[in-house]
C-alpha cells in the first residue's frame, strides 16, 4: 500500500516561470503533506530569500479530498495577508507532485517549543497570544473560520513572531452567493482543540470554535498540556463534553496568576459567552503586567530571563496599559486602548470578505484546479516576493508596514454591491478612529505643502461582536490616523503652494499647541510615538484605506468674540419723569386680543413737532410717522412643519443649477457664476461604509460624523414611499439592539419618508408599546420592521466593512438624500446639496453643494502608470494615494508642477466634466436621478473590475427605475 505522503523532492524544484528553488532538509510531515526548507534562486543565481515547500501528490485519494480540502486551502490562503499569518507565494505541479511555496518559519512551531521547554512564562505568554488573537480577528473579519488552531499550527518567525498556518480545515463562514452566515457540521479538528459545540450532532459550529482554541492554547502554554487531556479520544470527548478542567496549585509553578486562570475561564465556556479577539487581549492579564518588546531565539530551547517588574508604573496605570501591549496590539490590529475603541486590522485600509476574491477569481478564471496544469502557477495577489529585512535594517517613510513581507500586497478592501447575479462588485469605503499611544513629546516640523497627504501602512484590520444575517463578527475598527488641527484660522493648500513658491528656500516652522488633536482624537503629543514628527497646521497625515479615501477634516475656526459689553447697543440717556398734566393728555393706549406676529425691529423716523403758535383748544396730534420700511404682515405655513427644509424639489434644483454653473466657470478657469464668494466649507459629509442592495431592499451607508442610515426603495405593492432612516452615532446604538434585534424599538430612530413636491416630511410612528390590532398596529409592525432593517444593515457595514468615522464629531444633522450608480460609478447626493463620486481608479471626489470647494483623492503618476499596463492597482498604489483639499478652481489651475502633475496624470478635468454632464441632465430633467436615455457612461481610468453598464438608484425623483 502506497503512502499518503508525496515523495521527498529533488535537489532542484523548477517551477513554470523558471524560478528554481534548491531544496533542504524536512522541516515537518502533516496529514498528507510533507514540508522542506528551500531558496528560490534567479536562474542559477541564489536570491538568499529562504521559503518552505509545502509538499503534496498530485493524485490524492480520494480524489474528494483534492477538491474539497486542498482546493479550498489554496483559494482561502492564498487572499490572506496578515503580519500573524505565514505568508503563501505560489502553488504549481512539478513531476508528480504539487508544491506550495510559503513563507519560512524558521524558528518551528510553539509545539516544537513546548517540547523542549516543558511550558513557557507568563511574559511569552502575553506575546503570543495577543499575535495569535490579532491572526484570528483578521480571519474571522474575512469570513473564515480556521478550525484547526493548536500549538502546532503556530510557527516562529526569524523574530520569534507567531505566523498562524496550515489552513487545511479552513472554511468559509458564509454562503458564497447570498453572503448569509451558515454553520458548519463537519466535525473536524485535534481532540484536545475541540469545541463542545462540534461534538453536538446537527447543531453546527461558527468562528467561535477559534475562540475555545485560544483559551485552550493559553492554558497549554502554562501548563504543557490540554485542559481536556487524557489517553483516547473518548475520554477527552467525555472531559470536554463536562466542561471540567482542573489548574496545578499556584504554589507549584511559577508560571500561572489568577489572571490567567480568569482568561481561560472566560473563553472556555458555551460559544455565546466567549469574547472577541479585542476583548480578549483587553483583559487584566495583558494590558498592565510585563509583555516583553521582542522573545529572543534562545528562547525556543531555555527559559528566557525577563527584568522583575512589580508593580506597574504611574505611566502605565493612568494610561491603562503599557507601551509594549499597546505596540503588540497596534502591530497585531487587535485590542481595545480605550473603551469602545478598537486597533484596526490591516492600518486601518479596507478588509473584505474573502467570498469576493474567489467571486472575482471565478470570473476571470483563475481559481486552482488540482491538478494544477503543468504550465500554470496560481500565485498570490497579496503576497510579495521581497526577500526579508533585516533588523537593523530600517524601512522608508513609503514602505513602513509591520512587516517587511507584505510589502507589494494588493488591496484589501470592500464596501460593496450586491446584485442578482454574480459579478464583480464594485468596492471602497474609510475608517480610522482616535488613538491614544503612550504620550511622548512633540517637536515641530517645517510645512512642505498644502498637500494633505496619507501614507500607506500595511495589511491589519477590523473587529466583530455579533452574529446577524448580514455579517459574522462586530466591532468597530480604528486605525492609525494623525491630523494636525491649529486653533487659528487654516492655510489652504493653494496659500501654502503660492507660498512655498515665492520662497522655496526657506520653510516657516509652525508650532501648534498640544492641544490640538488628530481626526482620531489623538493629542499632537502622541505623534513621535509613531516615529513621525509633529506637522505644522497646513499639512495633514494620515494612513489611507484599500478603496475609500478619507475625508480631511477642516480645522475649527478660531473666532475672536468681542464682550458682550461691546456686542450690545447701549440704551440712551432716560429723560425726566411725565408730569401729571402731560400724561393726561396722552391718547390711551389701545391693546388688542389677539397676539401681535413678532416683528422684525426696524426705525420709526417721524418728523418735528410743529412750532405752537396759539393756545390749543383740545390735543394735538403729531402727524403720522414715515416708516422706512413695511411691518412684516404674519404669513400661513405654506408646508407641512414636519418637512426638511431644503428638502422639496425646486430647492434641490436651484442648488444644483448654481453647482453645475459654479463648476462649468472652474473648469472655463473663470471666476465663479454665483455672484458672492463662497466660503470654504468647514467639513465637507462622507460615506465611509455602505452596502448597495438597492435591487433589492436599497442602501446602506455609514458618514464620517458616525451617522447609520439606510435608504429603502419604494414599495407599490406595500404601499410605502422611499424611506430615509438613520441614526446619530448610530455604532453606539448597534451593540444595544440585542442579538436577535430583541431591543430594535429602543433605538432612536430618525424617520423621513418622500412626498414629491413636499420634499421629505418627517415620519412618527404611533401605536409603539402593547397595541394588538388596528391601524396603530400596522404602524407599530412598520416601525418595527424598519427597525430591524436598519439594525441589519448596520450590523453588516459596521461588522463586515472597514470604516473611517470620528468619534466625537460634530454632527450637523446632514445625511444621504439620493444614490446612483452609473455603470461603475458611485454617485451620493447628501441633504445640504454637497455630491461625492467614486470613480473606478478608486479614487474619490467630494464637492460642496455650492461646486466651489473640493476634496479629491488621487492616486499617483506611478500608479496610472501601472493600471495603463495591467488594467489594475496594487495595493501600495492604492496606499499612497493623496487628499488634495482645495477650491476647484485652484486645484485645477493653480499650485505647483508636481500637484499639477498628479492632476493631469488623474484625468480630474475629466472626472469633473462627467460630474457636470450629470448634474446638467439632473436639472434639465427636473429631478435627482433622472437621466436622458441614451447609455452614458464612464470612459475613463478604471480597473478591470469596474467595468459595469448597468443604472441603479435610490430615492430618485419621480420613482427609481433600476432598468437602463
Amino acid at each position: 500500500m502506497s503512502s499518503v505522503h508525496a515523495d521527498p523532492p529533488p535537489p532542484i524544484v523548477t517551477e513554470p516561470t523558471g524560478i528554481n528553488y534548491a531544496t533542504g532538509p524536512a522541516l515537518g510531515k502533516g496529514g498528507f503533506a510533507i514540508c522542506h526548507r528551500a531558496e528560490r534562486y534567479d536562474g542559477s543565481k541564489p536570491t538568499g530569500h529562504l521559503v518552505a515547500l509545502k509538499i503534496v501528490k498530485t493524485k490524492m485519494e480520494p480524489a474528494k479530498l483534492a477538491q474539497k480540502q486542498f482546493v479550498s486551502e489554496l483559494q482561502i490562503h492564498s487572499k490572506l495577508a496578515h503580519p500573524n499569518i505565514v505568508a503563501f507565494y505560489r502553488a504549481f505541479s512539478f513531476q508528480t507532485s504539487t508544491y506550495v511555496v510559503l513563507e519560512l518559519c524558521p524558528n518551528g512551531s510553539l509545539a516544537d517549543m513546548l517540547k523542549k521547554r516543558k511550558q513557557l512564562t507568563l511574559p511569552e505568554i502575553r506575546r503570543f497570544v495577543i499575535q495569535i488573537c490579532g491572526a484570528v480577528k483578521y480571519l474571522h473579519h474575512r469570513h473564515i473560520v480556521h478550525r484547526d488552531l493548536k500549538t502546532g499550527n503556530l510557527f516562529l518567525d526569524e523574530n520569534m513572531n507567531v505566523k498562524v498556518g496550515d489552513f487545511g480545515l479552513a472554511a468559509l463562514l458564509v454562503t458564497e452567493k447570498e453572503m448569509e452566515v451558515k454553520r458548519r457540521t463537519t466535525m473536524c479538528g485535534t481532540p484536545n482543540y475541540l469545541a463542545p459545540e462540534i461534538l453536538e450532532k446537527g447543531k453546527g459550529h461558527d468562528e467561535k470554535v477559534d475562540l475555545w482554541a485560544i483559551g485552550v492554547i493559553a492554558y497549554t502554554l502554562a501548563i504543557g498540556k490540554a485542559p481536556f487531556h487524557a489517553t483516547t479520544k473518548e475520554e477527552i470527548y467525555k472531559k470536554l463534553k463536562s466542561g471540567n478542567y482542573s489548574w496545578p496549585e499556584l504554589s507549584a509553578t511559577t508560571n500561572q496568576s489568577a489572571d490567567l486562570r480568569d482568561l481561560v475561564a472566560s473563553l472556555l465556556v458555551p460559544e455565546e459567552q466567549r469574547p472577541l479577539p479585542d476583548q480578549i487581549v483587553s483583559q487584566t492579564f495583558f494590558k498592565i503586567a510585563y509583555v516583553p518588546a521582542s522573545i529572543p531565539s534562545s528562547a525556543r530551547e531555555k527559559t528566557p530571563t525577563w527584568p522583575e517588574v512589580t508593580v506597574p508604573s504611574a505611566d502605565t496605570i493612568r494610561r491603562g496599559y503599557s507601551e509594549t501591549w499597546f505596540a503588540i496590539c497596534k502591530e497585531s490590529g487587535v485590542g481595545e486602548y480605550t473603551e469602545g475603541k478598537c486597533f484596526a486590522l490591516n492600518g486601518g485600509r479596507r478588509v473584505k470578505s474573502v467570498v469576493y476574491d474567489m467571486e472575482r477569481e471565478a470570473n476571470l478564471g483563475t481559481q486552482p484546479t488540482m491538478p494544477i496544469p503543468k504550465d500554470v502557477v496560481y500565485i498570490s495577489t497579496v503576497s510579495s516576493w521581497d526577500p526579508p529585512r533585516s533588523r537593523e535594517e530600517k524601512p522608508s517613510r513609503e514602505e513602513k508596514r509591520p512587516s517587511s513581507r507584505s510589502a507589494g500586497l494588493r488591496v484589501i478592501s470592500q464596501n460593496e454591491v450586491a446584485g442578482p447575479r454574480p459579478e464583480v462588485r464594485s468596492r471602497s469605503a474609510a475608517r480610522d478612529a482616535e488613538m491614544m499611544p503612550p504620550p511622548s513629546r512633540p517637536q515641530s516640523r517645517a510645512a512642505r505643502t498644502g498637500t494633505v497627504r496619507r501614507a500607506a501602512r500595511t495589511i491589519s484590520e477590523e473587529s466583530s461582536q455579533s452574529s446577524a444575517p448580514f455579517s459574522m463578527s462586530s466591532g468597530i475598527e480604528v486605525g492609525p490616523v494623525q491630523m494636525v488641527r491649529p486653533r487659528e484660522a487654516p492655510i489652504t493648500a493653494t496659500a501654502a503652494l503660492k507660498e512655498l513658491n515665492v520662497s522655496s528656500s526657506s520653510t516657516s516652522r509652525t508650532n501648534v499647541s498640544s492641544s490640538s488633536t488628530s481626526r482620531t482624537g489623538r493629542s499632537q503629543q502622541n505623534y513621535e510615538s509613531d516615529g513621525e514628527k509633529s506637522k505644522p497646521a497646513r499639512t495633514v497625515q494620515r494612513s489611507v484605506d484599500a478603496t475609500l479615501a478619507r475625508r480631511p477634516r477642516a480645522p475649527s475656526r478660531a473666532t475672536s468674540r468681542a464682550p458682550k459689553s461691546e456686542r450690545s447697543i447701549s440704551p440712551a440717556e432716560p429723560g425726566p419723569f411725565a408730569s401729571l398734566d402731560e400724561l393726561a393728555r396722552v391718547s390711551p393706549i389701545k391693546t388688542s386680543r389677539k397676539k401681535a406676529a413678532e416683528a422684525e425691529v426696524i426705525e420709526i423716523l417721524s418728523d418735528p413737532e410743529p412750532e405752537v403758535r396759539s393756545a390749543p383748544t383740545g390735543i394735538t396730534l403729531p402727524p403720522p410717522p414715515v416708516m422706512g420700511r413695511k411691518l412684516p404682515v404674519p404669513q400661513k405655513p405654506s408646508c407641512n412643519r414636519d418637512c426638511v427644509p431644503g428638502t422639496d424639489p425646486e430647492t434641490v434644483l436651484a442648488r444644483l443649477t448654481t453647482l453645475q454653473n459654479n463648476l462649468a466657470s472652474a473648469l472655463s478657469n473663470h471666476s465663479p457664476a454665483s455672484s458672492a464668494p463662497q466660503p470654504a466649507p468647514e467639513s465637507l459629509p462622507f460615506v465611509t461604509r455602505w452596502v448597495d442592495y438597492s435591487r433589492k431592499h436599497g442602501v446602506g451607508f455609514v458618514m464620517s460624523d458616525g451617522t447609520v442610515g439606510v435608504v429603502l426603495n419604494a414599495s407599490a405593492k406595500n404601499k410605502t414611499p422611499v424611506t430615509h432612516v438613520m441614526v446619530r452615532d448610530g455604532q453606539r446604538w448597534l451593540t444595544r439592539v440585542g442579538k436577535n434585534f430583541e431591543k430594535a424599538d429602543c433605538v432612536p430612530l430618525e424617520i423621513l419618508e418622500d412626498r414629491g413636491v413636499e420634499g421629505l416630511v418627517r415620519k412618527v410612528y404611533k401605536g409603539l408599546g402593547s397595541v394588538k390590532e388596528g391601524p396603530l398596529a400596522a404602524e407599530a409592525e412598520r416601525r418595527r420592521t424598519l427597525s430591524v432593517l436598519w439594525a441589519k444593515f448596520g450590523r453588516y457595514m459596521c461588522e463586515a466593512l472597514d470604516g473611517d468615522e470620528v468619534a466625537g464629531s460634530k454632527n450637523d444633522g446632514n445625511f444621504v438624500r439620493f444614490y446612483q450608480r452609473i455603470g461603475s460609478v458611485g454617485i451620493w447626493a447628501y441633504s445640504d446639496g454637497s455630491l461625492q463620486v467614486h470613480f473606478p481608479d478608486h479614487t474619490k471626489i467630494v464637492l460642496s453643494a455650492a461646486g466651489t470647494h473640493i476634496s479629491a483623492t488621487l492616486i499617483t503618476p506611478e500608479a496610472i502608470s501601472y493600471l495603463a499596463s495591467h488594467g489594475d492597482l496594487l495595493e501600495h498604489h492604492v496606499g499612497g494615494r493623496e487628499v488634495f483639499v482645495d477650491s476647484v478652481q485652484s486645484l485645477l489651475h493653480e499650485g505647483g508642477r508636481i500637484r499639477a502633475r498628479i492632476v493631469k496624470a488623474n484625468q480630474l478635468e475629466k472626472k469633473l466634466g462627467f460630474i457636470s454632464k450629470v448634474v446638467e441632465q439632473w436639472t434639465r430633467n427636473q429631478g435627482l436621478g433622472l437621466l436622458d436615455a441614451e447609455e452614458f457612461l464612464w470612459d475613463g481610468l478604471m480597473v478591470q473590475a469596474g467595468k459595469k453598464t448597468d443604472r441603479t438608484s435610490v430615492g430618485r425623483y419621480g420613482g427609481d427605475d433600476n432598468r437602463k
